[in-house]
């Protein structure tokens, strides 16, 4: 299970107050830009779908 850095803030919604956590992976350097590499080219991926897509539908 990897660890997490917590960030908890509260704020009030009419009378109640409200706890919300934010939890963040704590992820060496090395680890970090594999992550965003991945979501980099799974987005591209997605992407260049569509617009290849679109320009079928321009035709």
């Amino acid at each position: 299970m990897a660890d997490y850095l917590t960030d908890e803030k509260q704020i009030k919604i009419g009378s109640k107050p409200i706890i919300i956590v934010n939890l963040t992976p704590n992820l060496s350097d090395n680890e970090k830009r594999e992550r965003k590499s991945d979501i980099e080219q799974k987005l591209y991926g997605v992407f260049r779908k569509y617009y290849e897509k679109s320009i079928e539908h321009r035709d």
